[in-house]
């Protein structure tokens, strides 16, 4: 067992041991978390209440200054468990960064908002030769089209063959392709119970919008390919969310190749080349990676700096890094991977943007030029777990735009 699978064990057993009383328990089990998994902060909060409701003060205050400079915001202040330390300088130190942690910073602007419709917006792409946008819909089953004139159309119709929500989208404008990662899942309507869990990448001629191929995984265990990134020679490469697999497709191939097995990663989401023949893939769970396929190695970028890397969902290139949608944390946020000159470690973290006013999970993001242009509000809560939205809650989906020249 992996050290992520074994903290998640702990973890409930610590939950479990607190939810009775029974602190000293609770005090073991989320020291040996943070112990398997430093920075986590799920573990740093549990740590410190239990280090405060087991008088160990000095803990208490270590971690929850840990806590707070990873990046998020709870509501400790309320906790009770941190009466022993509430007078502590080092205490209302913690809590000022936490509550400045959940403030909102908005430095985008709404470069447009999509017509409002159930759809349920996950992916974007940019098409540099027209000017185009792409965004894939779960819910719509559908991929629509954003001309630069601002007019919207429908660029594969939910009525396509082989389409069930579409996830992960990506151009290739030289080949004039458009790959998109569909899978069927609960949050997409009409899907025959034979299908569910099924998933694959359509590839359609983006100057036509007529199919050109598509590559399905075989039937078996749930899977879903969420994120889909192109290298420079056309090949797509993509990540199993739920599995932890990674898979490579070219136009020409027959079927998926898997490059890494199930439970490689704990969650693999975005997706950005990193030259040589080498990729970052962001793991929801556990951080960023650069991985070389052909070599078949996978290693965790180290990082400097304090901020959590867990959460991340969106992720593509940056001058001098990588710029990361973060969904997975509170609250979500957008922040600047700096890496190294070898690119293989993070020399710094810089939050660009949080907790921004039109947040309603944002998921992935494309850069233009020196510009970030991602989904702001995807409104994956309206439809989770194949929940039916309400009249008057569908708004259109958000597109910011956050400058990062300069950076």
């Amino acid at each position: 067992m992996d050290a992520v699978n074994r903290a998640r064990v702990l973890y409930r057993e610590g939950v479990n041991a607190a939810n009775s009383g029974d602190h000293e328990t609770y005090f073991a089990r989320f020291d040996s978390v943070v112990r398997l998994r430093p920075g986590y902060p799920g573990g740093l909060y549990h740590l410190a209440r239990a280090a405060a409701l087991t008088g160990r003060p000095d803990r208490a205050l270590d971690a929850l200054e840990a806590f707070a400079a990873s990046g998020v915001s709870y509501g400790v202040a309320d906790d009770s468990a941190f009466t022993s330390v509430v007078g502590e300088r080092r205490m209302a130190a913690a809590l000022a960064q936490l509550e400045a942690n959940g403030r909102p910073l908005a430095r985008s602007e709404v470069a447009f908002t999509l017509p409002a419709a159930p759809l349920l917006v996950e992916g974007i792409a940019h098409d540099d030769v027209s000017g185009s946008f792409y965004f894939s819909t779960v819910h719509g089953r559908s991929i629509l089209q954003r001309h630069p004139d601002g007019s919207v159309s429908v660029f594969v119709p939910r009525a396509a063959d082989g389409v069930w929500g579409m996830l992960g989208i990506a151009v290739d404008a030289e080949r004039r392709r458009l790959w998109a990662a569909t899978a069927a899942m609960a949050e997409v309507p009409g899907v025959d119970s034979a299908e569910r869990g099924r998933t694959g990448v359509v590839v359609y001629d983006l100057d036509r919008g007529t199919r050109l191929a598509r590559l399905l995984l075989p039937a078996g265990d749930p899977q879903v390919l969420g994120d889909i990134a192109l290298a420079p020679d056309g090949t797509a490469y993509l990540s199993d969310g739920l599995t932890g697999a990674f898979y490579r497709a070219r136009l020409e191939d027959s079927s998926l190749a898997q490059v890494f097995p199930p439970g490689t990663f704990g969650s693999p989401q975005g997706i950005v080349p990193a030259g040589e023949g080498t990729l970052y893939v962001a793991d929801y769970s556990r951080g960023v990676f650069r991985v070389d396929p052909a070599a078949g190695t996978v290693q965790q970028l180290p990082s400097s700096s304090p901020e959590t890397l867990l959460g991340i969902d969106g992720m593509a290139p940056a001058s001098g890094g990588l710029v990361a949608i973060q969904n997975g944390i509170a609250p979500a946020r957008v922040i600047l991977l700096r890496l190294n000159a070898a690119g293989d470690a993070i020399r710094a973290v810089e939050v660009l943007e949080s907790n921004h006013p039109t947040y309603q999970e944002p998921t992935q993001g494309v850069t233009v030029g020196d510009t970030l242009f991602y989904v702001a509000n995807s409104q994956w809560p309206l439809y989770r777990d194949g929940r039916e939205p309400e009249a008057g809650e569908v708004a259109g989906a958000v597109v910011l735009s956050l400058g990062l020249g300069g950076r």
